[in-house]
């Protein structure tokens, strides 16, 4: 798992993000990018309910996506570091100056979060 990275945009973000964390032996790097968690809000349950969060995520949206976007990645990226120690340095959040829900925005993107990964 160390040497598998999942990662995906939009639904495709939700989705890795729910990858990675139900199969944490199969994924241990995820990159999610503008991830939809508005879409099931059972995603923040299923956070909660992880014992401990030892893969390694990327966290990536634009500041200027949807109203929710920021504050629902703020909110996943608290959830998720109160389920880690800090000093592992496990999770990195990028938000993205005039970013836009888009395809520029996650290829821009890209090659940091997976350089950030590998």
């Amino acid at each position: 798992a160390r040497h598998t990275i999942i990662m995906g945009s939009s639904l495709g973000g939700l989705a890795s993000y729910y990858a990675a964390l139900k199969y944490p032996t199969v994924f241990g790097k995820a990159g999610v990018f503008s991830p939809s968690f508005w879409f099931n809000k059972d995603i923040y349950t299923l956070t909660q309910n992880t014992k401990k969060i030892n893969t390694k995520i990327y966290f990536l949206c634009g500041d200027s996506e949807s109203q929710d976007m920021l504050s629902d990645l703020n909110t996943m990226d608290n959830l998720v570091s109160e389920k880690r120690c800090d000093c592992k340095h496990l999770t990195k959040k990028v938000i993205v100056k005039d970013g836009k829900h888009n395809e520029k925005l996650w290829r821009d993107g890209f090659v940091k979060a997976y350089l950030w990964l590998d």
